[in-house]
């Protein structure tokens, strides 16, 4: 994910969106990072599955069985911000395969379970590890993490120490956030989806889509349990308790107790008051909806960075 597809994932209201927040306090829950603990072991970490073998990540059953790690976490912020069962799950198993420490492919400064950038990773309300120029590109921050990761062994805890897009909980509440507001801005969860990377349009909500009716199908799920177990003397629900059981250091207990975050009445209401209007009305519920949603605060110069490609320039 990276600030290009963030900017224009918030199509050509972008720059409708930049001018001051209108006010309206139940539009700032989706820009607004909840308070969500820092890494605490409180329950051990254990060496016993060290050395187990997985599929290979680009396969269907690799993603599903390195996505079903952290499904305790993954249930509980798609049932915080009310999403359909699986696709937060589906964006892991699309950008990262299902391991938090694998940072872009490009070097370009993208971590996590979902790939943030560093200016819609500060946008949400994560704190990043080295320097930034803010750019959606940033090669120097990508190798500035390779480093933080090597020296903590690509341990998790310990790059979560360093950068907020290693911590499990607090990656996976920024994505939600991020795609509620596409929802809400757009009117659709497709749009919510499609607002991780808009240029991808709807390749990449049809890919998302795929990936979700795999993970919750039960005849994939047995497909990664044989496929495991050939490959391991472990059984696969052992092996995900191992992980599931440390979910609590995350944070897990409390942030259950958050609640859901609510709807945007208004943005709801300007929503259906157009829907089928035509192409200039459109862009007056652009406008209206700006309004009600969260002021965009990337700061470092982004604001006018995106102005910028907006306008070709």
């Amino acid at each position: 994910m990276n600030l290009r597809n963030y900017a224009l994932g918030l199509g050509m209201a972008v720059a409708l969106a930049i001018p001051a927040y209108a006010g309206e306090k139940e539009a700032m829950a989706l820009r607004n990072a909840p308070p969500i603990a820092a890494y605490e072991e409180q329950v051990n970490e254990t060496n016993a599955a060290r050395g187990v073998k997985l599929a290979q990540q680009e396969s269907y059953i690799g993603r599903i069985q390195r996505t079903m790690r952290w499904s305790p976490l993954i249930e509980a912020v798609e049932k915080r911000y009310d999403a359909d069962k699986g696709t937060l799950a589906a964006v892991v198993m699309n950008e990262s395969y299902g391991n938090p420490v694998m940072p872009n492919s490009r070097g370009d400064g993208g971590l996590g379970l979902v790939h943030f950038q560093p200016p819609t990773a500060r946008a949400y309300g994560l704190k990043i590890h080295g320097k930034t120029t803010g750019a959606y590109k940033d090669h120097k921050n990508g190798k500035s993490i390779e480093q933080m990761l090597k020296n903590c062994q690509y341990s998790v805890p310990c790059a979560a120490q360093y950068d907020d897009r290693a911590h499990l909980l607090r990656n996976l509440d920024a994505t939600m956030r991020l795609i509620r507001e596409g929802r809400e801005r757009h009117g659709s969860w497709d749009a919510g989806i499609r607002y991780i990377n808009w240029p991808a349009g709807k390749n990449y909500v049809n890919r998302i889509k795929d990936f979700r009716a795999k993970y919750n199908s039960s005849t994939w799920r047995d497909k990664a349990e044989r496929d495991f177990e050939q490959r391991n003397k472990m059984d696969f629900d052992d092996y995900l308790d191992l992980s599931q059981d440390r979910m609590v250091n995350w944070g897990l207990d409390e942030y259950k107790q958050l609640g859901k975050v609510p709807a945007n009445a208004k943005a709801q209401a300007i929503l259906a008051a157009n829907k089928g209007k035509t192409a200039p009305v459109a862009a007056k519920k652009d406008k209206a909806i700006a309004k009600v949603l969260p002021e965009d605060r990337t700061g470092d110069g982004i604001k006018s960075w995106i102005i910028s490609k907006i306008n070709g320039q």
